[in-house]
């Protein structure tokens, strides 16, 4: 298991060298102590002076240098009022992703929900895939997310173990060879 503590430390202290980040803060299962296999990073951006809403493009790019991005994914649903974007950073474990919170003082609402960091369709099904697969793998109560990812894809409603399987299905026969490791990795972890 990738030691997710010591990425996310090593992650914020390289943000941190960015000019524009003037902070940045672990929070979330990393903060809480309660890290398992399936956890992901959660980290705090600080780009006070800066507007945040056009930073949080940037992070893609900023992260590539210091890990491989293997796709990255927009939180739409919470904008303007936050910008947060996910990062799959490991083809090998995917479930090892970042969510990174971009804030700033004041607060930018530049972009928006509606005509604004729009998100690749394919790799918004992986991600909500990945996170509604960890949270049943969990034991959380996640039927009503996987059915309204499911009927992005398929019709009929099926039990949520069929669902999740359908959809996994679907994610293997229809992806190219860019996320192909990741997918299949998603169930040998």
């Amino acid at each position: 298991m990738d030691n997710i503590e010591y990425i996310g430390n090593q992650l914020c202290d390289y943000l941190k060298t960015i000019k524009e980040i003037k902070d940045c803060k672990i929070y979330g299962s990393i903060k809480e102590n309660k890290v398992d296999k399936y956890s992901d990073i959660d980290l705090e951006i600080d780009v006070s002076g800066y507007d945040n809403s056009i930073f949080v493009s940037k992070i893609p790019e900023i992260v590539s240098r210091k890990y491989p991005v293997i796709w990255y994914d927009y939180a739409p649903s919470l904008m303007p009022e936050e910008y947060i974007i996910s990062l799959a950073i490991s083809e090998d474990n995917p479930f090892l992703i970042v969510d990174i919170k971009c804030v700033a003082f004041p607060h930018m609402n530049t972009f928006t929900k509606e005509n604004d960091l729009i998100n690749n369709e394919f790799t918004h099904i992986i991600k909500v895939f990945v996170a509604n697969y960890k949270h049943n793998i969990r034991g959380d109560d996640c039927r009503n997310d996987i059915l309204r990812m499911y009927k992005k894809i398929f019709t009929e409603e099926k039990d949520t173990e069929d669902m999740l399987e359908s959809i996994y299905k679907w994610l293997l026969e229809n992806t190219d060879e860019k996320y192909k490791k990741y997918i299949q990795n998603i169930k040998n972890n």
